[in-house]
């Protein structure tokens, strides 16, 4: 491409945020809806992309604007990252053929299901909900969460009592439909929120995040707002609107009478939404809490940012090699980037070894040897990223040593590998431990009888205590036949005084 034709693309939305010192622009490119951002500095480059200004011309007027003087092929790597991205008018009009949208994305821990574009359905919906996004139903939502707090805290005891007897077999479809719906009202509430703001909505469909089921609604176009209150309440709509379902909910469990399936909805709802809700606002994990973070701090891709910062500075740290980034982020940026990072890969590697652990004592106690191997597999699928890209790294130094080996010596190499591991697989010993439920049994078993019937009274020995023949074992104890005794002893002692007086003759007065 000539460097005089170089030319933004025509029909892409731009969209300014932030104030005059710390200026953004967000690209949306609408054909393939991709959604680009651009700080002050580079957008002033990119908009000067008019066909015929030379890049000399631009790169003057760069250092004219903003007082820093650009390196040498710098606004040339600029502008080819431009291209790359498809941001630059092409030489021939034909665009090029996007690759069909994948209907499953992700990875096995963050797997995403498309499912329909519900722009149309948004768009007759919305006039339908407008009450939603007045000022009376946010003091009603605000009214109906206080009085659904004080109801938990007051009927906190009675609530646990009910829960419990949740767990019935023949009540789990309807708990599942209700989840359901409670789900799908979740999403619908970011879809509307954004469709109030007269953004577009082209993505909905299922989620597997650490393999828990959940709904999402892809709602970016509220990038392009450039108020950052509105883009809040896009992130925060439907979090806010189950928060307001559960408190609903709480109420009307409070209102009917327990037992019927009203009773039964309500206590469902209020079990999951509050579980739920706290859950999805945890800004540590890709959910509703971690948008809302990053909109608000206003860094976008906040996870992948401080991940990538807090890698780079440890290889700093460990190579002793300074690191240049093509974006340096400032003071601020440092500080969140290393404090969010910390937490969020604490908190993600302790869930992933608690699901891990969790699911490896499961498989094994159940399956023994043939669950470990499953366990195994499956960590290995979860891992195969990360594996594959450590173990390049460490090969990377053998491979190109072994392209310099000769045929006859690359082929010793391989042998004597071969030949370690066969010795390793024949003539290793390892222990193999598993845990699993056992009894243990004597080899000779002697069962203690008593001769005659009773209450143990008392016992002298402990368990696997040893005892030898003669020795006192217990003390039994039989009330009837001790009441019985003391009655003959009674009668016993009644006949001898009568006796006595019987020897000892009539006294003198009779």
């Amino acid at each position: 491409m000539s460097p005089s034709a170089l030319k933004l693309r025509s029909g892409l939305i731009i969209s300014r945020q932030g104030t005059d010192g710390n200026s953004a622009f967000i690209i949306k490119d609408p054909v393939t809806g991709r959604f680009f951002r651009f700080r002050q500095a580079e957008y002033s480059i990119a908009q000067q992309l008019d066909g015929s200004t030379p890049l000399h011309v631009v790169e003057r007027r760069f250092e004219e604007q903003f007082g820093a003087t650009l390196g040498s092929g710098e606004i040339v790597r600029f502008v080819e990252r431009l291209d790359r991205l498809g941001l630059l008018e092409r030489e021939s009009k034909q665009p090029d053929a996007l690759p069909p949208k994948k209907r499953v994305r992700g990875s096995l821990l963050y797997l995403r299901f498309l499912a329909f574009d519900p722009n149309r359905l948004l768009e007759r919906l919305a006039p339908k909900f407008r009450f939603f996004f007045t000022p009376y139903f946010l003091i009603l939502s605000i009214a109906t969460i206080l009085c659904g707090l004080a109801i938990t805290v007051l009927e906190w005891n009675a609530i646990v009592r009910d829960v419990r007897n949740l767990w019935r077999f023949d009540l789990l479809l309807m708990a599942w439909l209700a989840m359901l719906c409670v789900t799908a009202m979740h999403e619908f509430a970011h879809g509307l929120t954004c469709k109030h703001f007269r953004g577009d909505v082209h993505e909905m469909g299922f989620l597997l995040i650490y393999f828990q089921p959940a709904f999402y609604c892809n709602v970016s176009d509220a990038w392009l707002f450039p108020e950052k209150s509105r883009r809040l309440w896009v992130t925060f709509a439907g979090a806010y609107f189950e928060i307001f379902l559960w408190a609903l909910a709480t109420i009307i469990w409070r209102l009917v009478e327990p037992g019927n399936w009203v009773s039964f909805l309500a206590l469902v709802i209020m079990a999951t939404s509050g579980i739920k809700s706290l859950f999805n606002l945890n800004p540590l994990i890709k959910l509703d809490g971690y948008y809302l973070l990053s909109d608000y701090l206003e860094v976008p891709n906040l996870r992948k940012r401080s991940f990538d910062y807090l890698r780079s500075r440890f290889k700093e740290l460990i190579t002793g090699i300074r690191i240049a980034h093509p974006d340096e982020p400032n003071r601020r940026e440092r500080r969140i980037y290393t404090v969010y990072g910390l937490l969020a890969g604490l908190y993600s590697y302790t869930l992933l070894y608690l699901v891990a652990v969790s699911w490896g004592r499961f498989l094994v106690a159940r399956y023994q040897v043939y669950g470990l191997l499953l366990f195994g597999s499956l960590l290995l699928v979860a891992m195969r990223n990360p594996l594959y890209t450590a173990s390049r790294k460490v090969l990377a130094p053998v491979r190109s040593r072994l392209v310099k080996v000769t045929g006859a010596r690359r082929k010793a190499i391989r042998l004597a590998l071969a030949a370690a591991a066969l010795s390793a697989i024949f003539l290793g010993h390892m222990d193999l431990k598993v845990a699993a439920e056992f009894k243990i049994l004597p080899i000779q078993n002697a069962n203690v009888r008593a001769e005659v019937a009773g209450i143990i009274h008392q016992i002298y020995v402990d368990e696997a205590q040893v005892v030898h023949k003669g020795d006192l074992v217990a003390r039994l104890s039989d009330r009837d036949l001790l009441s019985e005794l003391k009655k003959v002893e009674a009668a016993s002692e009644e006949a001898a005084a009568k006796l006595r007086m019987l020897k000892k003759g009539p006294r003198r007065e009779e």
